[in-house]
């Protein structure tokens, strides 16, 4: 999206518990890319720069980077 987020197709049930990790497997300008990211409510669950993972607006999967951006 326009703020940077990386909107997915992943129903929420795909999202591990509040806190937990997933690791997302990410195809970045012909490489790929090994993340960890926290599974969150909001973006205040985790620290400023780390990546997280929530259901957004839309009812998907999202990833986002708190105080930055994932794009």
């Amino acid at each position: 999206d326009h703020f940077g987020n990386l909107i997915t197709s992943l129903p929420p049930e795909r999202l591990a518990p509040t806190g937990r990790g997933i690791e997302i497997d990410v195809v970045v300008r012909g490489g790929t890319g090994r993340y960890r990211a926290h599974a969150a409510l909001t973006y205040a669950d985790v620290h400023p720069g780390q990546l997280l993972a929530y259901v957004g607006r839309g009812g998907h999967v999202e990833l986002a980077v708190r105080d930055g951006s994932a794009a």
